[in-house]
């Protein structure tokens, strides 16, 4: 009789593992969803609005026209999930030397965090303007300033409604050291931090 109770003990024992893992796996963030994708369409509790991460190919979420936040995985939500993450992680607005003028390749950059400050018009942003080393420094700062103004006005006109504040660093804070054109045209900058 002792035989008996044993030998069903196991396979029962299984079971229930089996399906502790699988209501586990139903309550993890990035699990689940139409869409799928590697990291799954998810529950938006991480990617922002309407949907959650978006799988390594951007198709995930269950969301309409969801946003990726920025942090964690690569992916997305929404249909466009994919081209928004990788929009997204970019944070730098390079410029051409003496101009405030925004480049036409970041217009798509700029567009994608203006649609994802507005679907979060909780967040306080920084656009830290830089300029290169040439020219004075009063100049330096002044330029800076425009830039970041330049890209706080796109924004704004494409629909963020977040908090912004601009701040000109002028040439006090490179973001690579040297003296040649290589290390002008990366200090010639706004970052965008939020």
């Amino acid at each position: 009789m002792k035989m008996i109770k044993i030998k069903w003990l196991a396979p029962l024992f299984a079971i229930t593992l089996a399906l502790s893992a699988c209501s586990t796996q139903q309550n993890t963030p990035n699990a689940g969803g139409s869409g799928g994708g590697s990291q799954g369409g998810g529950s938006g509790q991480h990617g922002g609005y309407g949907g959650g991460y978006g799988g390594g190919n951007g198709h995930g979420g269950n969301g309409g026209g969801g946003y990726y936040d920025g942090s964690g995985f690569g992916g997305g939500s929404g249909a466009n999930g994919g081209a928004n993450a990788g929009l997204l992680r970019q944070r730098v607005i390079y410029f051409d030397f003496d101009s405030s003028r925004i480049r036409p390749e970041n217009m798509a950059i700029l567009a994608a965090h203006a649609r994802y400050l507005a679907a979060h018009p909780g967040k306080r942003v920084r656009l830290e303007g830089h300029a290169d080393e040439r020219g004075s420094r009063e100049y330096n700062v002044a330029l800076s300033l425009d830039r970041a103004v330049a890209v706080e006005r796109v924004l704004k006109v494409k629909g963020a409604r977040a908090s912004m504040q601009t701040i000109p660093y002028g040439e006090e804070m490179p973001a690579v050291l040297g003296h040649t054109p290589a290390a002008w045209d990366k200090n010639r900058r706004v970052e965008i931090v939020y």
